[in-house]
């Protein structure tokens, strides 16, 4: 079988992680990567074996000077795939849309970009089916991820009928925290709803969910917390249950020292591999209302990129996760005591 020849233009926190998942699939081949720094991350990706192109003519000319060998330009790194991963900045990659129509290929962007830019938002579990014929879709943000998969677990089963939840987001990622960040402060979106909740209703358009979204003086990971009414009262295990279907969601115990956003992010780095959600189950004050306070450790999934819009050879899309997962060695893979031990004691699900 041909291997799916995947351009990533953009090598910083989110196009890293495509390009390492890229390697590990099974079907697909890295072709390259982009960017126009020639700093550390660069000079890394060059040593590990990457092929490096220069994202803008300008960008060339330092990268060589910064010992980077530098396999051509971006026209050239296009011209050898058959999709690209759009991991630019913000707004950078509305500029590139052109760029990637006129070459004829297939792509596919993040979530700092505007669902109007594909008309497509795209969660794997979700809406896997919605994208095939495309010529490009957008892949949403961390938290809203989260969102899709853990309200999108109880959609499934039946069990919600609305939610409402905080998020407390991180000030920065760990890369840029001498740059930018907040300390001792929080800061509150000052719109309600925050952006997260309507971005999720591009990918299940019926959701009833409002969220409201703080920023907080810590660069770990995310933390949402949420409030359902069930469409009928139900029990625990019941809950549980929608979780435990879903995939990309694994359950760890508080009592085992998973009780805050910096154990919870060190159990990702050493077993999970990153993930988006987490709720609590089973915290009920009322019939059919529910509690979740949950650990998000801020990582986007890197599958959710493996998508290849348009194309006939994936269309079974839980097959697709699946094998995703397995090339990935996915959390329930490399840590089976996650999902495999009983369900006594406080349980948080990651996803």
């Amino acid at each position: 079988m041909d291997r799916i020849r995947v351009a990533v233009n953009g090598y910083g926190v989110i196009g890293k992680r495509v390009a390492d998942a890229v390697r590990l699939q099974d079907d697909m081949t890295l072709a390259g990567v982009a960017d126009i720094v020639d700093d550390y991350r660069l000079q890394v990706a060059a040593r590990a074996g990457l092929a490096v192109h220069a994202a803008t003519p300008q960008a060339e000319a330092p990268m060589r000077a910064a010992g980077i060998a530098v396999a051509g330009g971006l026209a050239e790194l296009l011209a050898q795939s058959d999709v690209v991963v759009d991991c630019t900045p913000k707004k950078v990659a509305a500029i590139n849309k052109g760029v990637y129509e006129a070459a004829g290929l297939k792509a596919i962007f993040h979530g700092g970009e505007s669902h109007a830019l594909t008309g497509h938002s795209f969660v794997a579990q979700a809406n896997y089916a919605s994208a095939l014929g495309r010529s490009s879709t957008r892949v949403v943000s961390c938290n809203t991820t989260s969102i899709v998969r853990t309200l999108g677990a109880l959609r499934t089963a039946g069990l919600l009928k609305r939610a409402r939840g905080t998020l407390i987001r991180r000030a920065s990622d760990p890369w840029e925290a001498h740059a930018e960040g907040i300390v001792n402060t929080v800061v509150p979106e000052k719109v309600i709803p925050s952006h997260q909740g309507p971005d999720a209703r591009t990918v299940l358009p019926d959701l009833d969910v409002v969220t409201i979204a703080v920023k907080a003086a810590h660069n770990s990971s995310h933390l949402h917390t949420w409030w359902v009414e069930l469409t009928r009262p139900a029990t625990r295990d019941e809950v549980l249950a929608a979780f435990q279907a879903a995939p990309r969601i694994a359950f760890v115990r508080s009592s085992d020292g998973i009780v805050a956003l910096n154990s919870t992010v060190e159990l990702a780095r050493r077993h999970v591999g990153g993930g988006a959600v987490g709720g609590r189950a089973g915290r009920r004050r009322r019939p059919g209302v529910l509690h979740l306070p949950g650990l998000q450790p801020g990582n986007r999934d890197p599958g959710n990129h493996r998508r290849d819009p348009g194309s006939d050879r994936h269309r079974d899309g839980p097959r697709e996760v699946h094998r995703e997962d397995r090339c990935l060695a996915g959390s329930a893979a490399r840590f089976p005591a996650l999902t495999q031990q009983g369900l006594e004691g406080s349980q948080w699900p990651l996803t």
